[in-house]
């Protein structure tokens, strides 16, 4: 359950990028972790070449997709395992995935940039391992 919530950019502006972009999983990512925002992105960025280009590529600064088996591969490696639905454990750090956007739980404190009213709709979790 999420009882709160803290403003969190992930260490973005601590690495330099200073516009917006739509990088939730790439943020997320590194909350949970606790790992450097350049090196999920570099991850991530890395991940996405070997995605099929289209006419809005996939790249952490403005969407990822979390479907991909790469993607599930690297969170793996990133010591995280997937929880379909459920209710969210208190206690823990986790990456939580709504229809188009990712965010952050630390111990039911959710930390993102922006709190959309989409916690209650989540399809999965990422719940870190390590």
């Amino acid at each position: 359950m999420i009882k709160d919530f803290v403003y969190d950019d992930g260490g973005r502006i601590a690495a330099g990028y200073k516009d917006p972009a739509g990088d939730c999983v790439c943020r997320a990512v590194t909350i949970a972790s606790g790992r450097s925002y350049a090196e999920v992105r570099d991850r991530l960025r890395r991940g996405t070449g070997r995605v099929r280009h289209s006419k809005r590529r996939p790249s952490p600064d403005n969407g990822i997709y979390i479907r991909a088996r790469w993607f599930t591969n690297l969170m793996t490696e990133f010591g995280f395992v997937w929880e379909e639905k459920g209710d969210l454990p208190d206690v823990g750090r986790f990456v939580v995935m709504t229809r188009g956007h990712a965010f952050a739980v630390v111990n039911t404190t959710a930390r993102d940039t922006h709190m959309r009213r989409l916690a209650d709709r989540r399809f999965g979790y990422w719940r870190y391992a390590l």
